[in-house]
């Protein structure tokens, strides 16, 4: 069982490494998938529900009352693995405590020109010395002699690619009291 459990772990993250080649080179275009952003966000916080109650955790989505104009037009496929990405990452780097996630979504403040998603975690955190590094390709935050968090140093490299392919930004920060905070601005189409 698990040597099938890494063998398909590997197989995900050279299938991500591929992918991350091609989207880097242009040979991939993103669809423009008509998307509703909050739809997105509670499909993210859903899909990690289980995981987070197995921990004992908590997982909780703050979004937009239904009559606010969520819409977004991006590849669907490649935004749910955004937020799988940062959701999963809050999961893993929870420390020795149960997860504590908080996802929410908003319009800016500037017309609704802008919609930011937050990605919030009261884990281990990023030092602040590798907070500049930490959407690098293979850049891996350096845990001491602990190794209990498998992967790659990919996730956040293709958070950065996928929400700047649609023309946003991502930004990470330390939370004060610990943990981190993502960011991401996409824009509103």
């Amino acid at each position: 069982g698990l040597i099938l459990s890494e063998n398909g772990r590997m197989r995900r993250q050279v299938e991500k490494v591929m992918e991350m080649a091609t989207v880097e080179q242009g040979n991939v275009r993103l669809s423009s998938d008509p998307m509703d952003l909050r739809e997105w966000a509670l499909r993210g916080v859903d899909s990690a529900m289980p995981t987070v109650q197995k921990l004992e955790g908590r997982i909780t989505a703050h979004v937009p009352e239904a009559s606010v104009d969520a819409e977004f037009t991006g590849d669907a496929t490649h935004m749910d693995g955004v937020l799988s990405n940062l959701i999963d990452n809050a999961i893993r780097y929870r420390g020795d405590a149960p997860p504590n996630i908080e996802v929410e979504l908003q319009p800016s403040s500037d017309a609704g020109h802008v919609w930011t998603l937050t990605v919030a975690d009261r884990g281990v955190g990023v030092p602040a010395d590798r907070l500049e590094r930490i959407f690098d390709r293979f850049h891996r935050v350096p845990t001491g002699d602990r190794h209990d968090v498998k992967g790659f140093g990919l996730g956040l490299h293709y958070v950065r690619s996928i929400v700047e392919g649609h023309g946003g930004r991502v930004h990470c920060a330390r939370r004060e009291g610990g943990g981190s905070l993502f960011t991401l601005n996409l824009p509103a189409r």
